[in-house]
């Protein structure tokens, strides 16, 4: 008896419920589908594209949302995706011309000051034009988060523009209002993680030990930890949240020590805290901090049994109170 062909709406909507549930191979499949049956469609070309991005294949999410482009050069979420997947692969210039197009645009011109910003202060070092960009955002109910996030991280790195009133004290202080309105989940209440404090003096009993950052790779994250992390395994087991897009001989060496290997890179707040909590670890070591604000909102939620803050925008407070304590030197 043969099957009868699906439709291209029930396509279309098995296409939108994996994407929106971030079942990246799954929604590539079903929008692969489309695209072969509406070849001249740019939004399903630029949702291919969306969700290559997701995935995190780079050059897949450029290859879509540029093809989206030649047939509707309109489409300014093509562009934004183009732009920040070759920030992703180290194109910082031609991210930085794909931001500027936009810049004016009626739709696209928040995200675009977004995305000059980032390269403002994180790859160009010019964090008083990261501010800049930034300040028409600051009363915009959808943009507010960010454009406030940058002002703060921006401010670490220069200070002059206010004449030195900016002080390390105020400065914590600003944080932690910002996390306290930001970066809290109150909505979302885990189930209590069972007490395991009697199994911890067995000798053979294997702690679960999480880390979280976006840079799992060539970084500060591998030269500050790595030689900790190698002495850890050998009696836990580590399980590791990968935040980043980044893979090379760094990346492969952290891989070599986890007994679990999760890619969370698009995953939103609620998602990722709740993959964590998934997880049932003993302790979680955040080594993301201010490079990971939606990081940080899911660890708000407390996630893990123990909780400790090491490497990654450690220069300042994150502002919550959910971590156990933090790891630093002189």
């Amino acid at each position: 008896m043969s099957q009868e062909p699906v439709s291209l709406q029930v396509l279309l909507a098995q296409a939108e419920s994996a994407r929106d549930a971030a079942q990246w191979e799954k929604a590539a499949h079903f929008y692969g589908q489309l695209e072969k049956a509406l070849p001249q469609s740019p939004e399903i070309k630029h949702n291919l594209g969306l969700v290559y991005f997701g995935w995190g294949r780079l050059n897949e999410a450029l290859h879509w949302c540029a093809h989206a482009l030649i047939l509707n050069p309109d489409l300014w979420q093509s562009a934004i995706i183009v732009s920040r997947a070759n920030k992703g692969m180290g194109q910082m210039e031609a991210a930085q011309r794909g931001f500027q197009s936009l810049l004016g645009h009626s739709m696209g011109d928040s995200q675009a000051r977004l995305g000059l910003a980032d390269l403002a202060m994180n790859q160009f070092g010019n964090p008083l034009g990261a501010i800049e960009l930034v300040t028409p955002l600051q009363k915009d109910p959808q943009h507010a988060m960010d454009a406030k996030l940058t002002t703060l991280m921006a401010s670490l790195y220069d200070r002059d523009h206010l004449q030195g009133l900016l002080s390390a004290k105020t400065l914590s202080e600003k944080i932690k209002s910002f996390a306290n309105q930001y970066l809290q989940l109150p909505q979302l209440q885990l189930p209590s993680l069972v007490d395991r404090a009697a199994v911890y003096d067995d000798p053979n009993y294997r702690p679960r030990v999480g880390l979280i950052s976006p840079l799992f790779c060539v970084s500060p994250v591998y030269f500050l930890t790595i030689a900790g992390w190698r002495h850890v395994a050998k009696g836990c087991d580590l399980v590791f949240f990968n935040r980043g897009h980044k893979q090379d001989w760094a990346t492969d060496a952290f891989k070599e020590l986890s007994s679990e290997w999760i890619n969370v890179q698009h995953l939103n707040a609620t998602q990722l805290a709740t993959q964590i909590h998934a997880a049932d670890l003993d302790v979680l070591y955040d080594l993301g901090g201010w490079m990971d604000a939606i990081g940080l909102q899911a660890l708000s939620s407390k996630p893990a049994r123990k909780m400790f803050k090491w490497v990654g925008g450690q220069s300042v407070t994150t502002g919550l109170d959910c971590f156990d304590g933090w790891i630093g030197d002189q």
